[in-house]
């Protein structure tokens, strides 16, 4: 977590980021610098990791159709889960790098 608070040092507007391994989630919510919040969670599916999403974004006061959204991990563009968020949240930074860790 510590890496992932230090990539993004300096910015000051609500962030979500999530990271995806084989049916693991990690969420990661920042707000005026600050990490506000910070899980992991296994899923099963997309709407499971919807649920998990939604949920921390409501509980930090992140607005998942506004505030900036970065994916990473193990998922591709054409995925049903890239798909869901995309209907659910709008538009996601994609970190396309398969070796980016947290």
């Amino acid at each position: 977590v510590f890496g992932l608070s230090s990539f993004y040092i300096g910015i000051q507007q609500p962030l979500l980021h999530i990271h995806l391994e084989e049916k693991m989630a990690s969420i990661f919510i920042q707000k005026e610098g600050i990490l506000n919040f910070y899980n992991s969670y296994s899923y099963k599916s997309a709407n499971d990791l919807l649920y998990f999403i939604l949920a921390a974004c409501k509980l930090h006061a992140i607005n998942p159709t506004h505030d900036s959204k970065i994916i990473s991990g193990m998922i591709e563009k054409e995925s049903e889960i890239f798909q869901s968020f995309l209907r659910y949240m709008g538009n996601i930074k994609f970190i396309e790098n398969p070796n980016f860790k947290l």
